[in-house]
């Protein structure tokens, strides 16, 4: 596997807890290894978010993610703090800290995340509350 590669070689997809056009393409997931052998231990994704779609508020165990925003706006809940999106802005998120983004503009939000280390499990497991986090 090449280290170099190029986002349309993804696909998108709908993740659970993601609503409305909330979409994500997984560049690098914990596991991959390179031609040499060397494994992964983080996740790299892209992610657009058509006006009005959010994932709902959840938190991750071991997991601290780090959110960077390529176009668009929105607002994200972060704990109790809640948040304006524009480009250039990035967000870190700690590990048991509830999170949740929304795309409140009128264009698609795209953004890139790093987590580390991977939480693919049970989105049940995340999930704090059902609905769009707060974006007062």
């Amino acid at each position: 596997m090449s280290l170099i590669r190029h986002e349309l070689e993804y696909g998108w997809q709908n993740l659970d807890g993601h609503l409305g056009q909330a979409l994500t393409k997984i560049l690098i997931a914990a596991g991959e290894k390179d031609d040499k052998g060397n494994e992964a231990k983080m996740q790299f994704m892209q992610s657009a978010y058509e006006p009005g779609s959010y994932v709902e508020l959840h938190a991750h165990d071991e997991t601290e993610e780090i959110f960077y925003v390529i176009s668009g706006t929105g607002r994200a809940q972060v704990g109790e703090e809640q948040v304006t999106l524009t480009p250039g802005n990035f967000l870190w998120v700690p590990p048991h800290t509830a999170h949740g983004i929304t795309n409140t503009g009128t264009e698609p939000l795209k953004f890139l995340i790093i987590a580390y280390p991977q939480y693919y499990t049970n989105w049940d497991d995340h999930k704090i509350a059902d609905g769009a986090p707060a974006v007062k």
